[in-house]
């Protein structure tokens, strides 16, 4: 019996070879994505779309209850939002009565929403993608300037930080191409993010940027596209989003050793990684990889280690 059992967890990791199966935590109609953890654990925020899909609807999944709900569904709201330390608020890119959406404070129980958090020291359009610091002093957001055609036909996102008691506003990343999705890193000193500048805009690479030197590294890249960087709760890896192998899927790429492995199975197009408390889940947005709904997913625990193996 042992000696079976020890050719069955052969066989077990063996059919895996760092590609992992995955459990649905939301199973809806419509199209839910962009998962975001509360510092605890105990809550998920995600969104949710309908026809249109810039106009997305905030929902809360509560891992005790298992019940959703949606705090304020009189509010559109576009890319993903973040939890505040509290376990209650969230910041998130919400849309004003003049088309845009701007930074604001959304409470996670009774929806009450604040005013723009930043209305002056920035350029006009949208600001997306948010990030708080570890230490809650600092903002990182990328604003989508207005198209200018005589520039070129592709969006321009420029990457800025806002000091959270004095409301100063500095450019952190503002080149020519797409720069997106900055993410803090482990000690609040710089950024994680993606962008199409090393590569003349044709793709997506992954690099971190010193937010005092405003120095660039890139960290990862491929013949394909590399984004939606999310770092490891102990700072040393960065889970991603790459369509390297010809299909969105899940990587986890290591700071120290290099070492990049695919996460994700084949036939299911994967992004928007974040992780678990401790680092030893992933969850994320999952689709057939011939397109369909998204829905939120998330890595067993006894799967994810199997890339230590």
């Amino acid at each position: 019996m042992k000696k079976l059992m020890i050719i069955f967890a052969f066989f077990m990791v063996a059919a895996f070879q760092g590609v992992m199966d995955h459990t649905l935590i939301t199973n809806s109609p419509l199209e839910e994505r962009t998962p975001a953890l509360s510092p605890d654990g105990s809550k998920l925020a995600f969104l949710r779309s309908g026809n249109n899909d810039r106009d997305l609807q905030l929902v809360i999944y509560d891992f005790k209850t298992m019940r959703q709900h949606v705090p304020n569904s009189s509010i559109a709201v576009n890319s993903p939002p973040v939890w505040y330390a509290d376990n209650q608020k969230l910041l998130a890119s919400v849309k004003q009565v003049d088309g845009s959406y701007k930074l604001a404070t959304i409470d996670s129980e009774s929806g009450d929403v604040s005013l723009p958090l930043y209305t002056n020291g920035l350029p006009d359009g949208d600001q997306l993608f948010p990030d708080i610091s570890p230490d809650g002093t600092k903002i990182a957001f990328s604003v989508l300037k207005p198209a200018n055609f005589l520039a070129g036909p592709r969006p321009d996102f420029d990457i800025f930080v806002a000091d959270t008691k004095t409301n100063d506003i500095t450019a952190i990343v503002t080149t020519q191409y797409r720069d997106m999705w900055p993410r803090f890193d482990h000690e609040g000193s710089g950024l994680y993010f993606f962008s199409r500048h090393g590569s003349k805009g044709e793709n997506d690479h992954i690099y971190h940027v010193d937010i005092r030197t405003k120095k660039i590294r890139n960290i990862i890249k491929s013949n394909g596209n590399d984004f939606v960087p999310s770092l490891s709760p102990d700072g040393h890896k960065l889970a991603f989003a790459s369509n390297r192998s010809g299909e969105a899927a899940i990587y986890i790429h290591d700071l120290i050793s290099g070492e990049t492995k695919r996460l994700t199975k084949p036939g299911t197009a994967a992004s928007h990684p974040i992780w678990h408390m401790g680092g030893s889940q992933i969850i994320f947005t999952a689709r057939s990889s011939n397109g369909g709904r998204g829905n939120i997913a998330i890595i067993p625990e006894k799967l994810l280690h199997l890339l230590d193996k």
